[in-house]
């Protein structure tokens, strides 16, 4: 037995990184392997097993049922991944089929490298192995070989550990998807038929990962949850529950990077890049008695203000110097005329009213400057009357939604999507506004209900932004409420699609290469966009890209020019009350005198 143990060892696990070689004291076992490569367990209870990161196994016990399952559990606990695992069980003991009730154990199901070494008489040594291809009787065992103990050979000289993952003849597929344009879509054939016409860049990835080891695909469709959450005693729910409980071996359908499934389930190489961004309720009319003001920029405004004064201060100052060379009234009270007369002189060109001569200063300086003032004031009035005379007649709106932050400060508005898988990437950002974003989600699993919250125009909705420049939109969203809603110009974050298996899955080899070889032939966008084509909603499509306000020339009306009235209201008003005031002042200053 340690002569054809040593020969396996020797002639297929000589490449491995290490093997490891697990001893249950019942036999004295003795392997000849370099020591660097081989970690020996002696153990008395299983507490004592260590897996140590080895994707081999040599497993010398009377109890080979138990431990392979206790093994396949660590490993599926550990955090390193055990793809590419085989197990080599061996006993002293003679022919029984207690032994072989390893090949009816659950485990042996995501477990293709695996022979059971046992003695058939005293002549030979029989190595047999399961199946595992095939929709049927794929855990059934057969003898693979015999080993002769007399001239130390092999029988049939097979190789026992080959390549049962390339062709499965027929093998169950699990593949766990829910609808969701362009990644997964399946429609059911006829009843001729039968079956389900698949399309998407995912879907399609994953019948071509059937295809090429000649599985058959058997859809585990969720209708609930869609991605779903994972939780820390291995249970789950939606998509990602079928897969960390075993009811399906792969899927996919949008699914990212998270960091909490990562450390239950496999993910895969990368398929594609996607964004999430938003729709959310348009920008309103902006109040048309404030159309005057838009004219200029608030920068721009400012300008003006300063400008004026700085006129205004200079003017002044100058009548002030005047006057200290040339005391004639009393001082106080000539500053106060000088101030008015200033204010006057600076104040009627920039509302195009003429400077009399008295208004203007006699000094040469105040003369140079009022010349500056008059240019200024004709170059800011005639760009004013022109820019009035274009925004009175466009429609002018507030500013839109286009940021994290903008969104973020518009405190009435919330955002909204089915599922809280659209916050996985980003729930626990230390990033402030990230935070602040993930606060103002709803996850609302009701499409019926979203559609009805959509026409009220008061929420945002979750879209994603797929490479080829189309959207992923749920179907809550139809074409005649668009054009309530703008879609925001930057994104939330950017995220990798990926595909999801169980954990330490031996088929993630194979599905890493069909991914890479997919990608770099331009497969995966391919069906992408023959996806979006067919399937989704290009009215739709085309109102996201392409979408404008249409800003046509109308007539004058009372509308536009609520401004200027408002502004003739305001100045009156405020006229008519200093008048009064001033009346009242003159009323007790003739009292005080009396």
């Amino acid at each position: 037995m340690e002569i054809l143990l040593n020969t396996i060892i020797t002639t297929y696990f000589s490449t491995s990184r290490c093997v490891n070689v697990i001893d249950d004291h019942s036999y004295s076992l003795n392997i000849k392997l370099n020591t660097q490569k081989t970690v020996l367990t002696l153990f008395d209870n299983f507490d004592l097993i260590s897996i140590h990161q080895c994707q081999d196994f040599l497993v010398y016990t009377q109890n080979p049922v138990t431990i392979f399952k206790y093994l396949e559990e660590q490993i599926r606990v550990h955090p390193q991944r055990f793809n590419q695992r085989r197990y080599v069980f061996a006993s002293s003991d003679n022919y029984h089929q207690e032994f072989f009730e390893i090949f009816n154990s659950t485990e042996i199901n995501f477990v293709s490298d695996l022979i059971l070494v046992l003695d058939i008489d005293k002549d030979a040594i029989g190595i047999w192995t399961h199946r595992y291809v095939g929709l049927e009787r794929s855990n059934e065992a057969y003898l693979l070989d015999k080993w002769f103990r007399a001239n130390q050979s092999f029988m049939l000289k097979q190789n026992l550990f080959p390549d049962k993952l390339k062709n499965q003849e027929g093998r169950a597929l699990r593949t766990a998807i829910f609808f969701y344009e362009p990644y997964v879509i399946f429609e059911e054939r006829s009843y001729a038929k039968g079956g389900y016409k698949y399309r998407g860049s995912e879907m399609r990835l994953m019948v071509t990962v059937a295809e090429f080891l000649n599985m058959t695909v058997m859809p585990v469709i969720n209708e609930n949850d869609d991605w779903g959450k994972v939780f820390e005693n291995w249970s789950g729910n939606g998509l990602m529950g079928n897969l960390i409980e075993d009811n399906a071996d792969i899927g996919g359908c949008a699914l990212y990077r998270w960091e909490l499934p990562a450390k239950y389930l496999d993910l895969s190489k990368i398929t594609v890049r996607s964004s999430i961004t938003c729709l959310v309720p348009a920008p309103k009319l902006a109040a048309a008695w404030l159309t005057p003001i838009h004219v200029y920029s608030p920068q721009t405004w400012i300008a003006v203000m300063t400008s004026f004064l700085l006129c205004l201060l200079t003017l002044y100052s100058l009548g002030c110097l005047q006057l200290s060379v040339n005391p004639l009234t009393i001082k106080e009270r000539s500053k106060i005329k000088i101030l008015g007369r200033s204010l006057t002189s600076v104040a009627k060109p920039f509302i195009m009213q003429p400077v009399t001569v008295k208004e203007v200063s006699k000094n040469l300086l105040g003369r140079y400057l009022m010349g500056l003032v008059f240019m200024t004031a004709l170059i800011l009035t005639t760009s004013y009357d022109s820019g009035l005379a274009t925004i009175m007649t466009v429609p002018r709106y507030e500013a839109p939604v286009n940021t994290i932050q903008d969104l973020i400060e518009k405190e009435d508005i919330l955002w909204l999507a089915t599922s809280d898988g659209w916050i996985m990437s980003i729930e626990n950002s230390s990033e402030p506004s990230l935070s602040k974003l993930v606060s103002k989600f709803r996850g609302i699993p009701n499409e019926t209900l979203l559609e009805q919250l959509s026409w009220k125009g008061r929420f945002g909705f979750a879209v994603e932004r797929l490479l080829n420049g189309d959207y992923a939109v749920g179907t809550y969203i139809k074409q005649d409420v668009i054009q309530k809603y703008h879609l925001m110009t930057n994104d939330f974050y950017f995220d990798l699609c990926v595909l999801m298996l169980r954990k330490s899955s031996i088929l993630l080899p194979y599905v890493d290469m069909l991914i890479l070889r997919s990608f770099d032939a331009g497969l995966i966008l391919f069906w992408q966009n023959q996806a979006a084509v067919e399937y989704m909603d290009q009215s739709i499509q085309k109102a996201l890209k392409y979408h404008q306000k249409s800003h046509e020339l109308v007539k004058l009306k009372m509308l536009h020019v609520q401004g200027a009235f408002a502004a003739l209201i305001l100045g009156n008003t405020i006229a008519l009350v200093i008048f009064v005031l001033e009346l009242l002042w003159d009323r007790m200053l003739e009292k005080v005198m009396e």
